[in-house]
């Protein structure tokens, strides 16, 4: 059987339109474009073992979250944010903190990134990161998603939603954020393309340059005036999320992660990812990914 339009065109007539893709055609691609890439929810009941022992750390994850019981702090720069029972919290990837649990404290915990393109992270080098208050959460109302299996789907699809309806919510310069880092990185689309299909621990910004068309010294001051960090930089972030990916989302052996990434030896590669995470290959793929002990 064929099917074919058969709505009276004047139901059409009745329509006003507020947004269109002729009214707000570059802020309906910016939305499309974004892309919220979950790692993993986690539960966490910790102690004093939680703290940060006065040292301010980070990662380049975004973490959320969901405060059940107890209680927790965290300090950035001057400010104190107190982890408050039935408060949702949004700690921004790249942003040291001091952690400070005040008693034991429970929590659901999202580890994720917010990406415009491939690897390029909206938040991570805005300047106006820091901890923030997302607000009230329904605990009986999550946990009958996340406990049932078979609404796992259901689960994955709220998850994504109330990511974009926090960052819409919390972010009310959020077309300036979205429109500063598609002007940072414009001139360089080329180059990251390059970068991601070439993506590995032989790539040098030799190479990037040459795409650019440019000399490895302009290259590299071009992209760090417009960018913010290095190409260098640049580079070993993106090499270092894919090693995470690899670790908690394949079966692979730490050194055939090495070698799909390009590392001359898996010692290389433990030191690297040692030196950007804090823990090494292993150490980190048991803390996230406890299912997947007999790959390690």
């Amino acid at each position: 059987m064929k099917y074919r339009d058969t709505t009276d065109p004047a139901t059409f007539r009745l329509l006003v339109p507020l947004i269109t893709e002729q009214t707000r055609p570059r802020e309906l691609e910016r939305a499309a474009r974004l892309r919220f890439h979950i790692v993993g929810l986690y539960h966490s009941l910790v102690g004093a073992e939680w703290s940060s022992r006065g040292r301010e750390e980070s990662d380049f994850f975004h973490y959320i979250h969901f405060a059940c019981s107890g209680r927790a702090r965290i300090r950035h720069r001057e400010t104190r944010l107190e982890l408050l029972p039935g408060q949702a919290y949004w700690l921004m990837g790249n942003t040291p903190v001091v952690r400070e649990p005040a008693d034991r404290y429970e929590a659901y915990v999202l580890k994720f990134r917010c990406e415009s393109a491939s690897g390029a992270d909206l938040l991570l080098d805005w300047p106006g990161r820091a901890p923030r208050v997302l607000g009230a959460w329904d605990r009986k109302i999550w946990e009958s998603l996340w406990r049932d299996p078979a609404r796992g789907t259901h689960a994955c699809l709220a998850l994504q939603g109330w990511l974009r309806v926090w960052l819409a919510q919390g972010f009310p310069d959020l077309d300036d954020i979205i429109a500063k880092h598609h002007e940072q990185f414009a001139a360089f689309s080329p180059v990251l393309a390059a970068l991601e299909e070439r993506l590995g621990a032989d790539l040098r910004v030799s190479a990037l340059a040459r795409v650019h068309g440019t000399t490895p010294h302009a290259f590299s001051m071009a992209f760090e005036r417009s960018v913010g960090l290095s190409p260098k930089a640049y580079l070993n972030r993106r090499l270092n999320q894919e090693a995470c990916d690899l670790l908690l989302n394949t079966p692979q052996r730490v050194k055939e992660v090495a070698r799909a990434l390009r590392f001359s030896d898996e010692f290389y590669f433990s030191r690297f990812f040692t030196k950007m995470n804090g823990v090494n290959p292993s150490a980190y793929r048991r803390l996230f990914s406890p299912g997947d002990s007999a790959t390690r």
